[in-house]
């Protein structure tokens, strides 16, 4: 009997050192106003510094995009003229036609490749649209320096002997300057060159 006790003494006396013992429960400790401050302090002083370059970013993305688009739509009517061995045309418009006046010197609304098979530089009936190119997103402007119409006759030169020259501007701008700007030179063979917005064409 004596032993019986002694021996559940001692199994109660390991269960309590064994055991382990209960941890009292801390207080739910929230982020303090200074705290909430101070974050967003950094916050906001690293999206000031960050919006301005993601834009910038884009921008030259939006104008890189639409100047390729643009270059390879000026190689096809090049080809398409040699191949048809028929006048090929480009100009400011859409499938209605050319735009006409100071319109047509503005290609930010989009462009068309035609046959112009009695090269006037105008969409005629008897011409076929080969190719249509909407308006380019991200571009306040695509500003032409005199050419209207960039006509490539069966031999693959253009039809007029001189530099036209293409000013492409981002629409995205910081501090009242567009965050992007290329300059297209296409001399009399047809060729072109992307430049920076601070060259000229040669």
């Amino acid at each position: 009997m004596a032993g019986t006790q002694a021996g559940q003494q001692r199994h109660a006396f390991v269960g309590v050192r064994g055991g382990a013992a209960p941890r009292p429960r801390q207080p739910n400790q929230g982020l303090t106003l200074i705290e909430i401050l101070a974050t967003l302090t950094i916050l906001s002083a690293l999206l000031t510094l960050a919006i301005p370059s993601f834009a910038r970013l884009i921008a030259d993305w939006q104008v890189s995009s639409a100047v390729n688009r643009f270059h390879g739509h000026l190689r096809w009517a090049r080809q398409e003229s040699m191949r048809q061995s028929t006048p090929v045309s480009m100009c400011s418009g859409n499938a209605d036609g050319c735009r006409t006046a100071r319109l047509a010197l503005d290609w930010s609304s989009g462009w068309i490749v035609f046959t112009d098979r009695n090269g006037n530089g105008q969409l005629d009936l008897e011409d076929e649209l080969l190719a249509q190119e909407s308006a380019p997103a991200g571009l306040q402007a695509v500003t032409a320096s005199t050419t209207q119409t960039l006509t490539f006759r069966p031999n693959g030169l253009l039809s007029r002997g001189r530099m036209s020259r293409f000013a492409w501007t981002s629409s995205l701008r910081h501090k009242g300057k567009p965050h992007a700007q290329r300059l297209v030179c296409i001399n009399a063979t047809g060729r072109a060159r992307t430049l920076k917005d601070t060259e000229k064409c040669a």
